[in-house]
């Protein structure tokens, strides 16, 4: 907590801290806001920090989480919880600036909202929520975790207006890089088990932003 404090964060914030996962969960139900949870992998009383953050991610839609730990055998377990970021332990006093920044960030682009338009109607999409943008023709599809909005706006005007977790991949397709579940030689598989494809003329390049994304996760 010493550490957190310590740190120059561009908003106003309050730092509590807990031993026990249910005090925590509990604790933070009566409160308003918007949260950013540092968890343990292996909590106090060996309760598992993985376990919690699934909790959270349940009851604390407008949050974030970031792990720190000395269990290098867990860590292929996280990222079934979608963290913003991971922390060895010795590494801490490194990456503690660079994860809180990254999530306030995060918390930033889950408000975000972009207007589209559908024949005469006005449509409110929360960036958060689009998994990838298709072009068919004179329209685009934003595809959302369960629903697909057809809509007016070209790729250049909705790119436009995108947080850079997405990229272009295909003449036809924009992913969300926070949605991917997979990358092959061919594809994006995303955490609703949709597929998208990456053209030859994107295919150098994309793997590369990718790339580039994933080595700002951890």
């Amino acid at each position: 907590m010493n550490k957190i404090s310590k740190l120059t964060i561009n908003r106003e914030y309050i730092i509590k801290g807990f031993e026990d996962a249910d005090e925590m969960v509990e604790e933070c139900s009566k409160l308003n806001g918007e949260f950013i949870f540092i968890i343990d992998i292996v909590l106090k009383n060996q309760q598992d920090g993985i376990k919690t953050a699934k909790i959270i991610n349940e009851k604390f839609k407008q949050s974030i989480h970031i792990y720190i730990t000395s269990y290098l055998n867990r860590v292929t377990d996280i990222f079934n919880t979608d963290p913003c970021y991971f922390i060895y332990k010795p590494e801490l006093d490194l990456r503690l600036h660079q994860a809180i920044n990254k999530a306030v960030y995060l918390l930033d682009s889950k408000k975000k909202k972009i207007v589209f338009h559908s024949g005469s109607d006005e449509i409110v999409i929360l960036v958060d929520k689009i998994y990838s943008i298709e072009r068919i023709k004179r329209y685009s599809l934003i595809h959302c975790e369960d629903k697909t909005f057809k809509v007016k706006e070209n790729f250049q005007q909705i790119y436009e207006q995108l947080p850079q977790c997405f990229e272009q991949c295909h003449r036809c397709y924009i992913v969300n890089f926070q949605k991917v579940k997979m990358h092959t030689k061919n594809d994006f598989i995303l955490a609703n088990n949709s597929l998208i494809p990456i053209s030859r003329n994107y295919k150098n390049q994309i793997t590369e932003k990718f790339q580039i994304f994933l080595s700002k996760e951890v």
